[in-house]
């Protein structure tokens, strides 16, 4: 999420094209959410996620050898097929091998192991000075090991994923704040992966700088859970939600204005801390809603 598009600048693809490709990924990521789940009810999670997997890093390591920027954007949806497709096989098996007790403690840990390692995973960047290559060969190496414990294991699959249907005009119906501000959310965060990496370096001149821009993006999502979730159980959630969308448009302004590190990094900060958690909020709103 962060490496291609900086590598996409240096091939010097224009910023409407590496926008594009951001696009595509999501697109890809909600296309996967449709496709990915009757593959899994038919050959089965170990078999669907070594295939993906395999798709993945056929399609990652063409981008180390293409510089056409439609190429780029066909490439980056079907990345963000598979990842969706890798997420719903990895979450549906966690949701059904913990029992009911402790199923939020699992998440919890998932949830932490994920953040940690996207944080983490933003200071590879820096491999890029040595050769602009070695990215793309580390994180084929990491894919193929997590391939083998998967291919395995000898605990019991999960049940088939249930096929789902999509209906956006029911859900508006049900509940019109949690529609808008997810789709809201969803746009800021989206423009902010996509080209987050390239505003930082424009606006710092400084490429190490970077990683740690994403990485206190991440950070600051991961610290604001438990506050903003206990003032969403004992605030009107539509007050809490102004709130932070309130906050979301002074931390951008922020960092429009921001012109050094040290300015730049409280901004990104800010900004996951409120996105993150207008989709945290409004997911329980609209759950609640829904049962109602």
């Amino acid at each position: 999420m962060t490496f291609l598009p900086l590598r996409a600048s240096e091939l010097g693809l224009s910023q409407t094209l590496i926008g594009l490709s951001g696009s595509a990924y999501f697109a890809g990521f909600l296309t996967g959410a449709l496709l990915v789940p009757p593959i899994i009810a038919r050959v089965g999670h170990i078999r669907s996620f070594t295939a993906l997997m395999a798709i993945f890093l056929c399609s990652f390591l063409f981008l180390s050898l293409v510089d056409e920027g439609i190429l780029w954007v066909l490439v980056r949806f079907v990345l963000g097929t598979v990842m969706c497709g890798a997420y719903t096989v990895i979450e549906s098996w966690l949701t059904e091998q913990s029992d009911t007790s402790r199923h939020g403690r699992a998440l919890s840990i998932y949830t932490a192991i994920v953040l940690i390692s996207m944080a983490a995973g933003q200071y590879l960047l820096g491999l890029t000075e040595a050769n602009p290559l070695y990215p793309f060969i580390l994180v084929s190496l990491l894919v193929g090991l997590a391939i083998v414990p998967v291919s395995l294991t000898r605990s019991l699959a999960p049940a088939p994923v249930p096929a789902t249907r999509f209906n956006f005009f029911k859900l508006y119906r049900r509940s019109h704040t949690a529609f808008a501000g997810a789709l809201g959310s969803g746009v800021v965060m989206g423009g902010f992966w996509g080209l987050g990496a390239i505003y930082a370096l424009a606006q710092t001149h400084d490429a190490g700088f970077v990683p740690t821009f994403i990485a206190a993006n991440i950070i600051g999502g991961a610290l604001a859970q438990y506050p903003i979730g206990m003032a969403s159980d004992r605030i009107d959630r539509r007050y809490v939600l102004a709130a932070l969308c309130a906050a979301s448009g002074l931390s951008a302004f922020g960092l429009l204005l921001a012109d050094s590190r040290e300015a730049t990094a409280p901004g990104s900060i800010l900004l996951r801390r409120v996105c993150q958690f207008t989709v945290c909020g409004l997911s329980g709103q609209s759950g609640r809603q829904l049962k109602a």
